[in-house]
């Protein structure tokens, strides 16, 4: 009986101090917030870095995500990089608390403890853990794979160089006369015929001389403000211009040394004759006549090909031009804008004009400017006449003459223009060739009839740049002249920023990876029946620590880090030499400072 009341005295003592300590297991109680939350922040901060790569692709460099902030993808993944590794070194810690106290609470040992602890601590740990690499060392390496998938998710993106047609508008604003005004340009003389040019005519021509090449008129930026540097910009702009009316004969010829017509000799030979307005046409316009052989070294001295004549009656008119504006770039110190027309035509050689059409290269009519102009008065016609003979007119001849008994070939030409087509690939002297070929389409090269009308559609497109005015003078003056605000495509060649999908695939596999190690450790969380942390005076209690425990009231048995310092966080504590009952039994221990003996070791 007596051993009885024994155990049950015994079994009383234990029971009773249980009942007052704080254990409550619960899944609902015991979720794992903290944790919880930093899953989340991991995949906030990986949707996040998608959703940058994924937008960010074929994205201008200076317009993303705004042309106001442009800002690179990497620095915008970076950041959200930097929230999910936050969220996952949150999972990972409190995790990691979660098993370690698990463990404790299951049964172990202290050596286990001190290397599980140790896992959160130091890398050479997990390197070193061997058989006893577990669940908790897998999290914690976790820590350390982070980097692995914030330089894949940073690789996933990078810059190129790429065209891209018609990405943007662009409103561009032009300084030019729209249409021709009667009475200005060409100066007649004392007999009428138009002599000289006034100083806005003038300034066309020295426009056409210095600033037209390759069918392009450069170094117009003054004139053309708002395409995008370094771009390309394209649209239609209505200026002054021309309408042709023309046709077109072929016949057959031989311009050998047996021709019989000795007197005809012209190869080659473009004029242009004002036509002043009339009672049965009350428009003044200009007669445009060509003529030009294609020929070929024939046997026998022969020298067959085939004569062009072209006949246009060209008046002056507005156009729309499908303007073609390559933008300076002052970066590369390219401080030439382009101006052409966008899109040239093919012609075979010696087609006719397309259809009932009035232009050429999808240039079209917008209407006939009708001058009334007359001979011996200030004309734009007779201005005209004069500048494209003087810039245009041209002629080739190819004579038979006689030295010693013997026909040779006397070639002359007058006019750059001729002197340009009628040259010889022969080693051998002038007066042996009499092949001209001008039919080089196969080159390249369109007929020459059409080259000629480019050119003169050139001359029509600057003098409504240049007989305004505005691009002779400073900027502040040019406002006062009037403008044309067109919005045109922009397209060329910029940054752009380009993701590659392999390594964003590889980045998103990995932090899935590393989610799926760490969550292990948070199996069985509902059987913790307290809130658990690792700080060491919470361990410290757990493992009964003198310090920690004398003198402690029933609040702080719970071993929650809260109650102990709210119990015995204002107590002093010293490490030093704790004495023990023997000389030999002394160590070294954090106790209260009466308790131990201060350090004064001295320095090696």
């Amino acid at each position: 009986m007596a051993v009885q009341d024994e155990k049950t005295a015994g079994s009383s003592s234990i029971t009773s101090p249980a009942a007052e300590v704080a254990w409550h297991p619960s899944f609902r109680r015991r979720f794992p917030w903290l944790g919880f939350i930093g899953f989340v922040m991991v995949f906030c901060g990986t949707v996040l870095a998608i959703f940058f790569l994924v937008h960010s692709n074929g994205q201008l460099v200076a317009e993303w995500p705004t042309k106001a902030y442009p800002v690179t993808p990497n620095v915008l993944v970076n950041a959200a990089n930097q929230i999910a590794a936050f969220g996952l070194v949150t999972a990972i810690g409190h995790g990691f608390a979660i098993a370690w106290w698990r463990k404790s609470v299951q049964g172990t040992t202290l050596e286990a403890l001190h290397h599980d602890y140790r896992y959160a601590n130091s890398f050479l740990a997990i390197l070193t853990s061997g058989k006893r690499f577990n669940t908790m060392a897998l999290a914690a390496l976790m820590t350390k794979f982070i980097i692995v998938d914030s330089t894949l998710f940073q690789k996933s993106t990078r810059t190129v160089l790429r065209h891209r047609d018609g990405y943007a508008t662009a409103p561009v604003q032009a300084f030019l006369t729209p249409d021709w005004t009667p009475g200005t340009g060409g100066i007649p003389g004392f007999d009428g015929d138009i002599e000289t040019f006034d100083v806005r005519f003038a300034d066309v021509i020295n426009g056409f001389n210095t600033k037209f090449a390759n069918n392009k008129v450069h170094d117009t930026q003054i004139l053309f403000t708002g395409c995008p540097p370094a771009q390309s910009c394209t649209g239609d702009l209505i200026a002054t211009g021309f309408g042709f009316d023309c046709n077109l004969t072929t016949e057959s010829v031989d311009y050998g040394a047996n021709r019989s017509n000795t007197n005809f000799s012209r190869l080659w030979s473009v004029s242009f004759d004002p036509d002043w307005a009339s009672e049965a046409e009350g428009y003044a316009h200009i007669h445009l006549d060509m003529i030009y052989v294609d020929s070929a070294n024939g046997p026998n001295n022969t020298c067959p090909g085939t004569l062009t004549r072209r006949h246009c009656m060209i008046r002056p008119a507005v156009v729309k031009y499908p303007l073609l504006i390559q933008a300076a770039d002052p970066v590369q110190s390219v401080n030439v804008t382009h101006l052409g027309f966008s899109i040239p035509q093919n012609y075979t050689y010696n087609s006719p004009m397309p259809g009932d059409d009035d232009q050429i290269d999808h240039i079209s009519l917008v209407k006939y400017t009708n001058l009334p102009e007359m001979f011996g008065e200030r004309s734009i016609v007779g201005g005209l006449s004069l500048a494209l003979n003087n810039l245009f007119a041209s002629s080739a001849s190819l004579d038979v003459i006689n030295i010693n008994g013997t026909k040779k070939f006397d070639l002359t030409v007058t006019g750059s223009r001729a002197q340009a087509l009628f040259y010889t690939n022969s080693t051998d002297a002038i007066t042996t060739q009499c092949a001209y070929t001008l039919d080089r389409t196969a080159m390249g090269q369109p007929d020459p009839f059409v080259s000629l009308l480019r050119d003169i559609n050139s001359f029509g497109f600057l003098s409504s740049l240049y007989l305004g005015g505005a691009g002779l003078v400073a900027p502040d003056d040019r406002q006062k002249f009037e403008t044309t605000n067109l919005t045109m495509s922009v397209s060329g060649y910029n940054q752009e920023y380009e993701t590659d999908y392999g390594f964003l695939i590889a980045a998103v596999v990995v932090t899935v990876f590393s989610v799926a190690c760490v969550l292990p450790v948070y199996w069985g969380f509902w059987e913790l029946g307290r809130e658990t942390t690792l700080e060491p005076l919470e361990i410290a209690t757990a493992l009964q620590a003198p310090v920690l425990l004398s003198g402690t009231t029933t609040q702080s048995r719970s071993g929650e880090i809260d109650n102990v310092l709210e119990e015995v966080g204002k107590r002093e504590v010293l490490y030093g030499i704790l004495p023990g009952e023997a000389p030999d039994a002394m160590r070294l221990a954090i106790a209260p400072p009466e308790q131990v003996m201060p350090l004064r070791g001295k320095r090696q």
